[in-house]
């Protein structure tokens, strides 16, 4: 989906809206830049610290100007450029709920049914084994 925004000129023409593919492949990219910047630098340094054992430790970690002023700053430009893709397609807090909602049982519903299906063929195989097994016992 990222790789569709940040790269494709057919989405512009599409959706006949270039400020909004813009504020779209922007939230991609601040995305990214949050993950490695905060998500998997800290996530370094708190390997490298071995989990902040002691107290030095963990305070050696400058969270202030490091973590929680980019991170504020990135989360900052991303809701606002959300919120201005929102006015310009005519997207309400409640439609994004919504939609939050039903993305969420979705993809619940489709995790759940993934899940039962792994156990229902594994169930399957063991039942074969078994069953093979037990005629090879007869043979014998």
């Amino acid at each position: 989906m990222e790789r569709i925004f940040s790269t494709n000129i057919e989405t512009i023409n599409t959706l006949g809206n270039v400020l909004f593919a813009e504020n779209v492949s922007d939230i991609y990219r601040m995305r990214r830049q949050y993950k490695q910047d905060i998500c998997d630098k800290y996530m370094a340094e708190f390997k490298q610290a071995e989990g902040f054992m002691q107290y030095e430790q963990a305070m050696a970690v400058s969270f202030a100007s490091d973590y929680i002023y980019l991170s504020s700053l990135l989360i900052s430009e991303m809701k606002e450029k959300l919120a201005q893709c929102q006015q310009m397609m005519g997207v309400s807090d409640a439609d994004l709920d919504t939609y939050r909602q039903k993305r969420q049982a979705m993809s619940q519903s489709s995790a759940a049914d993934s899940i039962h299906n792994a156990l229902y063929e594994e169930v399957g195989r063991n039942h074969q084994r078994l069953k093979e097994a037990k005629e090879k016992g007869n043979k014998h």
